[in-house]
């Protein structure tokens, strides 16, 4: 099993109570992002509301961080047709995401930061004031948390 086939079975374990999540694979149109999502979380103010989403999701994995914080990330299989997909959904509106799981570390990043990233200007030590959410340091699959950025409409 491929790196990115874990991290799609874990987000799949983890937010899949939550609504639908699909995987694409997509030839003919090249950048669309791996998940498709449509989520919902329960409104703190009452049991019959909802936070809502439904988006893209795009998931990357590294075997490991490299070995100097200041040293810039490389994500192997990222695509500027990705970046692409991801810039055109987000400025229509939509919601579009990268997910990355380093070693056992995870990150949700919004489009800046993806760009960011792809461009080869990221470091180990921005990449988590920069993140969404996330957990570090062998924290479990921050569920609640990643949800919460993933459903903001209610």
């Amino acid at each position: 099993m491929t790196r990115e086939t874990s991290l799609w079975q874990t987000v799949k374990r983890e937010l899949g109570r939550f609504g639908a999540l699909e995987r694409i694979e997509n030839r003919l149109a090249p950048g669309t992002p791996d998940v498709v999502f449509s989520l919902r979380r329960p409104h703190s103010s009452g049991i019959n509301f909802y936070h809502c989403g439904t988006g893209w999701l795009e998931l990357k994995s590294l075997p490991a961080w490299p070995k100097r914080l200041d040293t810039p990330l490389r994500i192997r299989g990222m695509t500027r047709g990705q970046v692409l997909f991801m810039q055109r959904w987000t400025n229509a509106g939509g919601l579009a995401f990268l997910l990355l799981q380093a070693e056992r570390d995870y990150l949700l990043l919004d489009l800046p930061a993806t760009i960011r990233l792809f461009s080869g200007r990221m470091r180990r030590s921005y990449m988590y004031g920069v993140a969404l959410t996330g957990s570090c340091n062998g924290e479990h699959f921050p569920t609640a948390k990643i949800l919460k950025c993933l459903t903001p409409w209610s």
